[in-house]
């Protein structure tokens, strides 16, 4: 699935009745700098989504913006409701459910962006030294 449509929503109301309204848009709520992120899961069951980006909170996710489209970093893993675990690149959903010998049989046009799994990478990273630092 591909997200066709980025538009900026004023507060999380506006956000959430932007994305309730096409299940093929993001609606980025920005107040002096972005702060959430809100779309319908992309397994079809009409969940609307918040992803927090704003880090200054405590649990947050990396929000990259391009002319190819909107990257969150790590992936969204709904530990509710339909479970879905997925990562948004560049406005599209890929999946993290494959096992380990189906990603051997993608076609070449399903197979991870480099710059994807260098991110990701960047964002493990990130997470365990944040964990060594506090002393987890």
């Amino acid at each position: 699935m591909t997200f066709r449509d980025v538009v900026s929503a004023s507060g999380q109301g506006d956000a959430r009745r932007l994305a309730r309204e096409d299940a093929s848009r993001i609606a980025v709520v920005d107040r002096g700098g972005p702060r959430s992120v809100v779309f319908q899961c992309p397994c079809g069951c009409a969940e609307v989504l918040v992803i927090n980006v704003d880090p200054a909170l405590k649990k947050w996710w990396e929000l990259r913006r391009t002319e190819r489209g909107l990257s969150l970093v790590p992936s969204v893993w709904r530990t509710t409701g339909c479970r879905s675990h997925f990562i948004l690149w560049e406005n599209r959903v890929w999946w993290c459910s494959l096992r380990d010998h189906e990603w051997d049989e993608l076609p070449e046009d399903e197979a991870w962006p480099r710059e994807l799994i260098n991110a990701l990478r960047r964002a493990w990273d990130r997470y365990r030294a944040r964990r060594r630092q506090s002393g987890l």
